[in-house]
C-alpha cells in the first residue's frame, strides 16, 4: 500500500472542493490509513466508523436492501459521509453545513474509486 498516493487523492479531494472540510481512509475495523484536514480526531473518526458500519450492516440486513455502499450523518455543523472503498476500507468525508450535497457525493465517490487500488493491495 502506498500511503503517499492516498494522501495525494485525500489532498486533491479538499483542493477540489472548498466546501469539504476534512476526510479520512480507514481500514473497516478501525485502523487509521490516512487523514488531511484539520478540526477533527481522524483516530477517533476511524475508530468510529467501525460501530457505524457494524451498525449499517445490521439495518439494512434486516430491511433486505443488500451490500452497504455508503452512510450519511446530517447535522446542524455539517455532514459526514461514509464511503466503501473495495472491500477492506473506507473513506469519511466531513463537509460545512449547506454544502452542494451532489457534488461532495460525486468527488468523494472518485476519490474512493481511486483509493481502492491501494488499499486492496495491503490485504
Amino acid at each position: 500500500m502506498d500511503r503517499t498516493r492516498i494522501n495525494d487523492q485525500l489532498r486533491a479531494l479538499l483542493s477540489g472542493n472548498k466546501e469539504i472540510k476534512g476526510a479520512v481512509v480507514s481500514t473497516r475495523d478501525g485502523l487509521l490509513l490516512s487523514n488531511v484536514g484539520t478540526g477533527f480526531d481522524a483516530d477517533r473518526i476511524a475508530a468510529m466508523i467501525s460501530t457505524a458500519l457494524g451498525l449499517g450492516y445490521h439495518m439494512l440486513g434486516t430491511a433486505d436492501l443488500g451490500e452497504l455502499r455508503e452512510i450519511n450523518f446530517a447535522a446542524e455543523g455539517g455532514i459526514l459521509s461514509i464511503y466503501s472503498v473495495g472491500t477492506v476500507a473506507v473513506l469519511a468525508v466531513i463537509s460545512k453545513p449547506n454544502s452542494n450535497f451532489g457534488m461532495i457525493q460525486l468527488q468523494a465517490r472518485r476519490c474512493a474509486e481511486a483509493v481502492n487500488p491501494e488499499v486492496e493491495l495491503a490485504r
